[in-house]
């Protein structure tokens, strides 16, 4: 391989690489995990819901409506309920 061919595939990895960690910091929306058909995302809507055991971890849920949801065993850690 030559010097030339080596510095091109180094720099097409280096923009690759770039560009995957930039989406990632810069807000390329993931879509919002649902669970029991219940999005996982602020201002939700999902009275009632069976959150047994979720792993909510982090979740962003503030001005969620959780009336009467089941949080038995949920990890709450670092959610945002507020």
């Amino acid at each position: 391989m030559s010097r030339f061919s080596f510095l091109k595939q180094l720099l097409l990895t280096a923009v690759v690489v770039l560009s995957s960690i930039a989406s990632i910091n810069y807000g390329v929306a993931a879509e919002p995990k649902v669970i029991n058909g219940c999005k996982i995302q602020p201002k939700t809507k999902c009275p009632g819901i069976n959150l047994v055991n979720a792993d909510l971890r982090g979740a962003q849920l503030a001005g969620a409506n959780l009336a009467g949801a089941n949080l038995t065993g949920a990890n709450l850690s670092n959610a945002n309920l507020v």
